[in-house]
């Protein structure tokens, strides 16, 4: 047995066919929020783009909870794009005006869905971070602008628990229902140097613990161990070594699958795995009465699984065996 494996606590308030899950942070959660998407949950991913450091994320959230739009004063023109330092260059425009409007949608669609979630999913990517030297403020996003603009810094757990602690106890009054699920990105920021790397990653790791600790209703997922202890062997890796590939991502979404998401939903899941395997089926003759009778059984089955869970959109499956 070479694997490392443990055991991993479930989630008690776990996600259910009606829950809305908002899910924030690195790359690593665009993974996670895609499997939710394709099994049909209700979701939403990164509205102002992936964020990797836990200031911007936390200012992010603030600014989606208050609805604070961003003014023409916080955007600056670099090359031919107007761009905002918090948010990700897929909000960039060469309009300044229709810059504005993407990023102030991106709050209005993040406030409308955390007013309304069940689940907030917060990956961590890193705790390096860089700053403006002509303001010291914390930029999401350097945009591959000129080193000399920025000084890079390595946050103290201290910095990220006490604003964290701050941002939590906003979040439990104007939300109190809402159940939040830390993950650690297992994604490794090896450009920043590996022991550089390594440094990062056990800072968000004890500012995570020190925050489940310290406050009620706060789970931990360990994605990061996963990869790390479980799958430690680079075969789990794509080619630059450094992300995890399909196989990985496939393994610890199964296990959050299990731990994480209600046990009815397998149901739900395994259908539409069945659903969209048929959908990838090429008939080499069409118009044969066999392949009409395989799109009414399919039909059949997409109108059942609608039936069961109606709140979930079929219309994309429902219309490719029309």
């Amino acid at each position: 047995m070479f694997r490392t494996q443990f055991p991993v606590n479930p989630l008690i308030s776990a996600i259910g066919p009606v829950s809305s899950v908002f899910l924030i942070g690195s790359c690593f959660s665009e993974h996670i929020s895609q499997k939710l998407s394709n099994n049909k949950f209700d979701i939403l991913s990164n509205p102002f783009g992936i964020l990797f450091n836990p200031v911007s994320i936390a200012n992010e959230l603030r600014r989606q909870m208050k609805g604070s739009w961003v003014q023409p004063a916080e955007i600056f023109q670099n090359g031919s794009l107007f761009r905002s330092f918090d948010f990700h260059s897929n909000c960039a425009h060469p309009d300044k005006e229709e810059a504005i409007r993407r990023m102030n949608e991106a709050i209005r669609s993040g406030k409308i869905f955390l007013d309304k979630c069940s689940h907030l999913v917060i990956t961590f990517g890193t705790s390096l971070v860089y700053t403006l030297k002509s303001s010291g403020r914390v930029v999401a996003n350097n945009h591959k602008m000129q080193t000399s603009l920025f000084e890079k810094k390595q946050l103290l757990s201290e910095e990220i628990v006490a604003d964290w602690s701050d941002l939590i106890r906003e979040i439990k009054i104007k939300y109190p229902l809402l159940q939040i699920i830390f993950t650690l990105s297992p994604v490794r920021h090896i450009r920043d140097g590996a022991v550089e790397n390594a440094l990062s990653k056990a800072v968000l790791l004890q500012s995570i613990h020190q925050l489940k600790n310290n406050f009620p209703n706060i789970y931990y997922f360990p994605s990061y161990e996963i990869m790390m202890d479980d799958l430690r062997d680079y075969r789990f890796y794509s080619k630059d070594m450094i992300h995890p590939n399909e196989v990985a991502i496939d393994y610890i979404w199964e296990i959050f699958k299990k731990v994480c998401i209600e046990e009815k939903c397998n149901t739900l899941m395994d259908q539409l795995e069945q659903i969209h395997t048929a959908m990838l089926h090429k008939p080499f003759f069409p118009e044969l009465t066999e392949h009409r009778d395989f799109k009414l059984t399919m039909l059949e089955k997409i109108e059942k699984l609608h039936n069961e869970f109606p709140r979930i959109n079929l219309n994309t499956e429902r219309n490719y065996f029309s």
